[in-house]
């Protein structure tokens, strides 16, 4: 099992909320958008997509406390999380992989179930979530904000606020996205986030990365001529 019930269930809400507020978000910045339009319909009047931003954005908090109780409460969620630290291992498997792409390593280098892209991932995850939190929350209630912070502290935080959303968009469309969708191994789309299995050719991938390859005969002497 890939991800277990509860990492599914944080999953879903951490993927609606995130793509409700970037289309509420980006909708302030660029208002003549087509895709905009809808949202700021009522603005005037109601304040539509501002209430929308904000209720996503306490989803997407609720999902991180979700997932923080999931794993106070589950000994193989906190084990599988703390797997997610950086190691020098991930240094030289990125290290390697870098090599394998660019032909200067024949075999496959060997890869874990938790590599040094996932661990990335959850680690901009986590940080990104954090500094959206604290940067949202200076502009949300912005009448205590001006009342007892600099000035400069808003505006800080409405600069951070805007290029981390860009930051976590292109984290998603760009890194993501390949992995989940685009990829060979797992295209049209990788089902683990719905079955909770890995993809079969995701599994593959690593039972491969895993077997050491077997030289064959004229190989020791090729690579010692080499």
């Amino acid at each position: 099992m890939r991800m277990n019930k509860g990492f599914r269930i944080a999953h879903a809400f951490l993927l609606t909320s995130f793509m409700v507020l970037v289309w509420s978000g980006f909708a302030l910045k660029y208002p003549d958008g087509w895709w905009a339009r809808v949202l700021l319909t009522w603005e005037e009047s109601f304040g539509f997509r501002g209430w929308l931003h904000r209720g996503a954005a306490i989803v997407m908090l609720a999902a991180f406390v979700f997932h923080a109780i999931h794993l106070a409460i589950d000994r193989r969620a906190r084990a599988c999380i703390a797997k997610m630290l950086p190691t020098m291992h991930d240094v030289h498997e990125l290290r390697e992989k870098v090599l394998w792409f660019f032909g200067k390593r024949v075999e496959m280098p060997k890869s874990p179930p938790l590599g040094y892209a996932e661990k990335a991932e959850y680690l901009a995850l986590v940080w990104g979530t954090v500094v959206m939190a604290v940067t949202g929350f200076v502009l949300w209630f912005s009448d205590w904000s001006l009342a007892n912070l600099p000035k400069w502290a808003s505006d800080v935080a409405t600069v951070v606020h805007f290029y981390e959303a860009i930051l976590a968009s292109l984290a998603i469309l760009v890194w993501h996205f390949y992995f989940v969708i685009f990829d060979p191994l797992v295209y049209p789309l990788d089902t683990t986030f719905l079955t909770g299995r890995e993809a079969p050719g995701r599994a593959l991938e690593r039972t491969a990365a895993m077997v050491e390859p077997k030289p064959r005969s004229g190989d020791a002497g090729t690579s010692k001529r080499a």
